[in-house]
């Protein structure tokens, strides 16, 4: 998520304020080096707030923990915001970095969840984009589970909706799904697609960058639909302009 694409309004501060309360050894705390406990299999860059468990790709344990990643500065920085906004948002990391949070950065997730208040939603804070690069592509950035719940709290069918964007845009599609907007590359989003195939009809719970989110049957089954409506418009804008389709 670059930075050019966080409102600094957002958190009452500016980025370059935020990057001072980033702990001096550069540890991310969206990225891990995931360790199999069972034969030491190493996967690098996982990420902690991952919907599902990490899995060892050759032992195929689920038994392992989450070592530091570091990154350069630039990387640092934006994947630490991306880090604040989540945690303000109320998710909690199912990997989190062992050391406590900076005083700083512990006050300034407060402000901001205060700063919204229980009826007032920030269009800003509700909208995400692909990391600048890969974080477990492609299960870090989308992923979709069978939902055991009684669907109270789900969303509807009229709470999805895909389109196209802009040629301003970086990334190709826009998926709306309840007060959340998520913009996604063309290749993760035919990769969204594929994983939901086998959960119309039913109930699912659906990961787009770290954000959960409860899924009706009739939600589903819409969500499939516009999927593969707007890859279909997307593929055929590249051919016209000489591109491989995904």
């Amino acid at each position: 998520m670059p930075l050019t694409q966080i409102p600094r309004d957002a958190w009452g501060q500016d980025a370059i304020e935020i990057e001072k309360l980033i702990p001096f050894d550069g540890i991310c705390r969206m990225c891990g080096n995931w360790r199999c406990a069972d034969c030491g299999v190493v996967r690098a860059r996982r990420n902690r707030f991952s919907a599902g468990p990490q899995q060892c790709s050759t032992c195929k344990s689920l038994n392992g923990r989450m070592e530091p990643t570091r990154h350069h500065p630039g990387r640092v920085l934006d994947c630490y915001l991306m880090f604040l906004r989540l945690v303000a948002g109320g998710l909690a990391a199912r990997y989190p970095v062992e050391e406590p949070l900076p005083d700083p950065a512990v006050a300034l997730i407060a402000l901001v969840r205060g700063s919204r208040g229980p009826s007032r939603h920030d269009a800003d804070m509700y909208i995400t984009h692909e990391p600048a690069l890969p974080v477990d592509w492609p299960n870090g950035h989308v992923s979709v589970e069978s939902s055991d719940s009684d669907g109270v709290g789900a969303l509807g069918e009229d709470q999805v909706d895909v389109t196209l964007t802009g040629v301003d845009v970086d990334e190709c599609m826009l998926i709306t799904i309840g007060d959340y907007h998520h913009y996604l590359h063309s290749t993760t989003t035919r990769e969204l697609s594929n994983m939901l195939r086998s959960l119309v009809g039913h109930r699912a719970s659906v990961t787009i960058h770290g954000m959960r989110h409860s899924l009706r049957e009739d939600a589903v089954t819409v969500l499939d639909v516009q999927l593969r409506q707007r890859i279909a418009e997307w593929n055929a804008r590249a051919c016209s302009l000489g591109f491989p389709g995904v």
